[in-house]
């Protein structure tokens, strides 16, 4: 039984061309989403947590700053009553991600800038507290 090696390596390349021709295409659509995101308006809010009803958690990615709801850009934090478990002992991580944004966000001083809307018409936000990234933060923190 002979083996026809050329077209073992045709095949070959095919594939490699396949996976190399898919990275492409990812790698463009990634940059042309990024432009499209970094078009929107860079509009910012400024509001100190001081006043109590001026900024106020929805959960663990979403605030409200006067009328204006904002979803944090980049991250999705666990819904109200989604069941969680460490160390084998169940929580809802939902409370507890809604729970440390007010830790993040309170005394501070809170900016977000507009990316565009969501298709529940929530601002789309780059949020800071005191100038420092909360997706960032809620990330770090887990």
């Amino acid at each position: 039984m002979s083996h026809d090696w050329k077209r073992k390596k045709t095949t070959f390349r095919i594939r490699r061309n396949s996976i190399l021709g898919i990275g492409v295409f990812s790698g463009i659509a990634l940059v042309v989403t990024i432009v499209i995101l970094n078009k929107g308006e860079n509009v910012t809010t400024q509001l100190s947590q001081s006043s109590a009803k001026a900024v106020r958690v929805i959960d663990g990615d979403t605030i409200d700053i006067d009328s204006n709801r904002f979803r944090l850009f980049g991250i999705d934090a666990p819904e109200k009553g989604q069941p969680c478990s460490r160390n084998n002992v169940p929580y809802d991580c939902g409370s507890a991600s809604k729970e440390h944004m007010k830790f993040i966000i309170s005394g501070a001083i809170i900016e977000c800038g507009e990316r565009g809307k969501d298709r529940w018409g929530r601002y789309i936000g780059i949020c800071t507290a005191d100038g420092e990234d909360i997706s960032r933060l809620m990330v770090r923190h887990g």
